[in-house]
């Protein structure tokens, strides 16, 4: 007998570091079951000396003796045409002590290409800094050739990495040398401050995902500085120990449109009200004045608004997110008024397809119009969102379909939803949804995978609020209501009188007669209004809530 052939190796162990429970969170919820060996995904901390401590810890340990090693996490995407849920492959990395090259890119890139098809891969330098890089500095880093940069724990941990050698295998490949210190990165197109102390980062980390859980898999529904940004502002709130605050303003600065929905209680106003515009100091010192990190601008049809370009820029210049709601029919007239930002983004209202969404809006060609407006808007460079407002004349099939085409053939960057409230004045009073009819409706629509793939611009919590997977009581102070009258006592949706000041709103206003059982107008409201800050502040006080909100805000996982 001949001797036995040589027995082929298996696959080498993968040690993943990264420097932030979050980064860690994100690769371990993700899908391994096409990888032919084992991975350990470890978190480093922040700083270099815990970085190269624990990737040579690990190393020094009998399983991972001979692990190929990759540094991950996220980074900031510094040239262009990169955008969130991008691949960074580095080529190699710098910074101040000097250059390390990166071995078997060309190996890690295809195996990406191959596992995520359609999936964008940049590679080239990736440079470190110790500090969160902005304006100039970005464009003289992009002028070095870097095309990311990152904070300077993940290249410790690859000098860590060198200490052992490491040998990898792709799926039915011969074994070849790793890349030891070729990262992966999921890109993004802002930097992201992230406190120095570990500690702190990861009480800000851990609120990050609230108030909007996004859908895809490496793609924030929010951008990921509006996520910080809004974090850091719900923990600065914990820490003051303020039991009301806002989140977001509802901004009306008229009330005149061009449209007359059926369901809409706003424009029935005498017509001296619906003459009047807000000045732009008074719109501009009502969100200053509240302290909310983000605005919502409705109406009415702010387009209307000769001033709202200075009222959106003037707000963006404060570096408050602002929204602007719209029904797109002035849209593609004034888009030459607006210029992209992080900080910006149009809120289209679509409430159907095109036949239920003209009948909504009672005026033909209405969706058409705002399917153009929206394409266009996206092709400048906006960001674009939708809000879409459901009937009981609604199936779970008129909103999958609607949806569908929001997600899938629009591709807008994320989707509102909400059951119509029975405003008082609304002309048609016959199609609003009760609580249990909501809780039937979104459930049926959810179901089959539907609610983890669409971008849908919510949190978890509040999705199962409107499955009746969960109950709420109202938190309506957290969005308040600014219009021509003044503060709105108690939402937007319902109107008990006005206040000259937002500290007259909070102080003065007894919260506790609102809400179901409470208030009979509020029977049957399930509007995101009141309900999405109490899901908020519920995940905060839940560990076991937070951990699942940080996991579907990186997997996508809204189910």
């Amino acid at each position: 007998m001949g001797p036995a052939p040589a027995r082929r190796p298996g696959p080498a162990p993968l040690l993943s570091a990264s420097a932030l429970g979050i980064e860690r969170l994100a690769l371990r919820t993700g899908d391994r079951s096409g990888a032919p060996g084992a991975m350990t995904v470890l978190r480093t901390g922040m700083g270099p000396q815990n970085a190269e401590r624990a990737v040579s810890g690990a190393l020094g340990t009998e399983p991972l003796r001979d692990a190929a090693v990759l540094a991950t996490g996220f980074c900031a995407g510094l040239a262009p045409g990169m955008h969130p849920g991008d691949l960074v492959v580095a080529e190699e990395t710098r910074d101040a002590r000097g250059r390390t090259p990166c071995t078997g890119t060309a190996l890690l890139i295809e195996e990406l290409e191959r596992a995520l098809p359609g999936r964008t891969v940049h590679t080239g330098p990736l440079t470190g800094s110790d500090h969160v890089v902005r304006g100039p500095e970005r464009g003289a880093l992009l002028a070095t050739g870097a095309i990311a940069v990152d904070m300077d724990a993940r290249d410790a941990a690859q000098r860590g990495a060198r200490r052992a050698p490491a040998r990898c295998r792709r799926p039915g490949g011969r074994g070849r040398p790793a890349a030891r210190t070729g990262p992966h990165r999921h890109g993004a197109r802002w930097n992201i401050s992230v406190p120095r102390s570990p500690c702190r980062a990861s009480r800000v980390f851990r609120m990050a995902p609230f108030f909007f859980a996004p859908p895809e898999v490496s793609q924030m529904a929010m951008p990921l500085r509006q996520t910080v940004k809004v974090a850091t502002y719900l923990f600065e709130q914990k820490l003051r120990k303020r039991d009301k605050f806002p989140l977001i303003v509802e901004l009306e600065p008229l009330y005149a449109c061009n449209l007359k929905c059926e369901g809409c209680g706003k424009i029935q106003h005498p017509a001296g009200v619906l003459k009047q515009r807000m000045p732009v100091a008074q719109a501009v010192g009502a969100v200053l004045e509240s302290g909310a990190p983000m605005v919502s601008i409705a109406g009415g049809e702010p387009l209307m608004h000769p001033q709202i370009d200075e009222i959106v820029r003037q707000l963006v210049a404060k570096k408050k997110y602002v929204f602007l709601c719209t029904n797109a029919m002035l849209l593609r007239k004034k888009m030459d008024k607006f210029s992209p930002s992080p900080y910006f983004a149009f809120a289209v209202h679509i409430d159907g397809m095109r036949e239920r969404h003209d009948e909504s809006v009672a005026k033909e060609g209405v969706f058409d119009e705002a399917v153009e407006a929206v394409k266009e808007a996206k092709k400048r460079g906006f960001r674009v969102t939708t809000n879409s407002t459901f009937f009981n004349t609604d199936t779970p099939q008129t909103i999958i379909e609607v949806l569908n085409f929001l997600n899938d053939e629009l591709q807008v960057d994320e989707m509102m939803l909400s059951p119509a409230y029975a405003y008082e004045k609304a002309p048609d009073q016959e199609h609003f949804l009760g609580v249990e009819q909501t809780r039937e409706l979104f459930r049926k629509a959810f179901a089959g995978g539907n609610r983890r793939r669409w971008r849908l611009n919510h949190s978890p919590l509040f999705l199962d609020f409107l499955e009746g997977k969960a109950d709420f009581p109202c938190t309506a102070w957290a969005i308040p209501n600014y219009s021509l009258f003044g503060w709105q006592r108690p939402c937007y949706l319902m109107s008990d009188g006005y206040v000259p000041t937002y500290r007259e709103l909070i102080e003065d206003t007894d919260w506790n007669k609102y809400g179901r059982g409470k208030d009979p107008r509020c029977a049957n409201c399930m509007a995101h209004c009141g309900y999405e800050p109490t899901a908020v502040l519920a995940t905060m006080g839940s560990l076991k809530e937070s951990l699942r909100a940080a996991r579907e805000t990186v997997s996508g996982n809204h189910g």
